[in-house]
């Protein structure tokens, strides 16, 4: 038999010291991913920038068509 469960209930982490201890330690690697995720995601918008900006510049002007633009772009996703 099943037992169903609210998944918005907050679990009773202050009745376990061991509960308490893995939440804290939940707590602090969502923190600090998240810094890490922001830091990287900033050092690689800031790298592929440029690339960025000389493409849609190119297409607007002509130089190259909008479908080798976008190729361009996406060979910039795969790269990641």
């Amino acid at each position: 038999m099943l037992v169903p469960v609210n998944r918005f209930a907050a679990i009773p982490v202050a009745s376990s010291g061991r509960l308490a201890a893995l939440a804290e330690a939940q707590q602090q690697y969502q923190q600090t991913s998240i810094t890490g995720e922001i830091l990287l995601a900033t050092a690689r918008m800031t790298r592929i920038l440029p690339t960025i900006e000389s493409v849609i510049s190119q297409v607007m002007e002509g130089v190259i068509s909008p479908r080798q633009g976008a190729e361009v772009l996406l060979k910039l996703e795969l790269k990641r």
